[in-house]
């Protein structure tokens, strides 16, 4: 069994293992309440977010230890920033 030091490292394992396997499944109900697209998004997919969002953090000077806020309740998008966060060793503090 394969160690991990973090939550991003086991989604990156993943990801590498099982690309197009569904990584998160956005219902109907859901779509409807948030206003998104109600779609299976793949480990692959979910991936090139994450990407995104790190990368738009770190471009932003966060690094480290920082903590940030999200007010995104259980959206999808919450678990993306949540891992991208997590990429790069910052703290997230739910609102």
């Amino acid at each position: 069994m394969t160690a991990f030091t973090s939550i991003h490292d086991s989604f990156a394992h993943a990801t590498h293992h099982w690309p197009d396997r569904p990584f998160m499944e956005v219902l109907p109900r859901t779509a409807d309440i948030y206003r998104i697209a109600a779609e299976e998004i793949t480990f692959s997919d979910a991936m090139d977010e994450v990407d995104h969002w790190a990368d738009r953090f770190d471009t932003a000077g966060y690094s480290a230890g920082m903590r940030i806020g999200l007010l995104l309740e259980n959206r999808p998008v919450y678990f993306l920033i949540l891992l991208a966060a997590n990429r790069l060793g910052l703290s997230v503090v739910p609102i």
